[in-house]
């Protein structure tokens, strides 16, 4: 029987390439991680034309724009909003204003779009089509007995297929128990510790100065911290100028310190982002409910609540993290792409954050469970 030809797509100014090697390439991404994008070429009659596809939990955000005949898709924002003037998309202004923060395809900027967890993005000579994902179950395969244990067992699997990878990753310590676990599994799976360390120096900062030093020297790691004064933040003050999209408080202390990392060969950075968020998800924050009976602020105007108080059926569907945390991918993981690092977040994993949401009461609380396994094993 004569084997079948495979077409391999042309497209312009990309990257060709064949049906099995996409194939197989999703097979392992899928495999190895969750927080992955696909990208490739459209086959058949559609030869020409491209197709993304997002993962569980994006680290980077993919923002697209379509302009005449040309598609434009960049995870850095800024790049898409210099190209021309734009205008405000006065629905999810309202939104935002009202404090909804709306997970969706539109942003606030007409025009510009993002892909969304699990959705898929196809443009080819017939146009182009954003598609939201179905419902996916994320807890079916968690073990309903012992949530606990299977949350620990998660994380363990997550670092030790980091650490298989050959990264040289910097991780971040706060002296919180979000960045004290990741530094945790990180001194055990990783072969050379660095750790990083932004340091406050008012009277809950120097608690978590005391923390995080014990921690360090618990685990064994090479520090780097920098006090947060050493870095104020740029605040344009005279007339005429710009303020940029990206700037935020502690930006520039953690570029410092990223950059620090890049210098002593580090290609990734391990942080706790996330945790906030790990046992606390409200499932009404999640995208199709009604937003009739919340009430609104008193500061909008009379149009921003109409438009605040539509039903919110433009929302991605609900996914098992809360809207807040799909938002927040790529807001410092975005500075970090720039100096040529990867993020890794364990606590924005699905496989991960699943487990607790079947933890009981006594072990959520206060993030118990991971307190108590960290006393255990660390003495910390």
């Amino acid at each position: 029987m004569p084997q079948k030809s495979i077409q391999e797509p042309i497209l312009k100014r990309g990257v060709s390439t064949t049906y099995q090697e996409i194939e197989n390439a999703k097979a392992n991404v899928v495999r190895c991680f969750e927080n992955f994008y696909i990208i490739e070429g459209v086959m058949g009659s559609v030869a020409g034309g491209i197709s993304i596809y997002a993962g569980l939990a994006p680290s980077l955000p993919v923002y697209f724009e379509k302009h005449d005949t040309t598609l434009s898709i960049s995870w850095d924002v800024e790049k898409l909003l210099s190209r021309v003037a734009r205008v405000p998309n006065f629905l999810i202004l309202a939104h935002r204003l009202s404090l909804l923060s709306p997970y969706t395809v539109d942003t606030i900027f007409e025009g510009v779009q993002l892909l969304t967890e699990r959705s898929t993005l196809i443009y080819s000579p017939n146009g182009l089509n954003f598609h939201y994902p179905t419902h996916l179950d994320y807890e079916s395969d968690v073990k309903f007995e012992s949530p606990e244990i299977e949350l620990i067992e998660r994380l363990h699997s997550y670092f030790n297929h980091i650490s298989n990878l050959g990264l040289r990753s910097a991780t971040e310590i706060s002296g919180g128990i979000d960045s004290a676990i990741t530094a945790y599994f990180s001194s055990i799976h990783y072969n050379d510790n660095l750790s990083l360390g932004l340091l406050i120096s008012d009277e809950l900062g120097t608690q978590q100065i005391q923390r995080r030093n014990q921690l360090v020297d618990t685990l064994g790691f090479r520090d780097y911290s920098i006090h947060i004064e050493e870095f104020p933040p740029l605040i344009p003050l005279l007339e005429g100028q710009r303020i940029r999209y990206r700037d935020e408080f502690y930006l520039k202390g953690f570029e410092r310190l990223w950059s620090e990392a890049k210098s002593r060969g580090c290609d990734s950075i391990t942080n706790g982002q996330g945790g906030d968020e790990l046992f606390y998800i409200q499932r009404e924050q999640m995208g199709s409910t009604s937003n009739a009976s919340r009430p609104l602020p008193n500061y909008l105007s009379t149009r921003a609540n109409l438009a605040a108080s539509i039903d919110s059926v433009f929302f991605a569907p609900p996914g098992l993290m809360a809207r807040t945390v799909y938002n927040g991918f790529g807001v410092q993981s975005r500075e970090i792409v720039r100096l040529g690092l990867w993020p890794i977040q364990p606590f924005t994993m699905p496989r991960i954050v699943a487990p607790c949401k079947r933890l009981n009461s006594s072990y959520s609380s206060k993030k118990q469970v991971l307190k108590v396994f960290l006393q255990k094993k660390a003495s910390i």
